[in-house]
């Protein structure tokens, strides 16, 4: 029988109890990893694999869990291109454990966000289009790469979480935008360069 799973921590729900772990950067895990940790992956990975659709990355304070790993899955999907047309770098199911990241250059792009721990709000949130990563798997193996585009964003996006940072605080105030109407407002402008 499937446990039940946490509940995302929304940060700009005032009634949510644990919202102070989005604001609070992570401890590292250490190696070798603990029966506990071992059980918040894999609870993270359940909540990531009950979406639908899948989400590109989650990170284990957004499920209320204090420690420094994230989930991430960029696919090579012809529909993600439709809405992120700078997606060229892909990236497997990968569980990332005390990430950290180095921007690379000084080009960046802003580009509209959404989030699981932010209620019905998006925005444009500028980020590096190119950045060095390293991480660790389950095993204590390192982990590292160079991410450009979509992927790269999405590396640092979850890595905010685990350093207690959020969309929100990239975004002016006069930017946000209601999330369903900025996705209706999207698919307009796809269906209109399909035309």
């Amino acid at each position: 029988m499937k446990k039940d799973l946490p509940p995302y921590v929304i940060i700009n729900d005032p009634e949510d109890k644990l919202r102070e772990i989005l604001t609070t950067p992570t401890p590292s895990l250490t190696f070798p990893l603990s029966e506990e940790d071992k059980q918040d992956i894999q609870t993270l990975i359940a909540k990531y694999d009950q979406e639908t659709p899948s989400p590109v990355g989650l990170a284990a304070p957004q499920v209320g869990i204090n420690k420094s790993f994230v989930f991430v899955h960029v696919p090579d999907d012809p529909t993600l291109k439709k809405w992120r047309p700078d997606l060229t770098d892909t990236m497997v199911r990968t569980l990332l454990i005390n990430p950290c990241l180095e921007e690379i250059g000084e080009e960046k792009s802003a580009a509209y966000e959404g989030c699981y721990s932010v209620d019905k709000l998006t925005g444009p949130v500028s980020r590096h289009t190119t950045v060095r990563y390293f991480a660790h798997d389950r095993d204590g193996n390192a982990i590292e790469g160079i991410a450009h585009g979509f992927l790269a964003r999405v590396l640092q996006h979850e890595v905010d979480h685990l350093n207690g940072k959020c969309i929100l605080d990239h975004i002016k105030e006069e930017d946000l935008m209601d999330r369903e109407e900025y996705i209706k407002l999207r698919q307009r402008q796809i269906e209109s360069l399909m035309d």
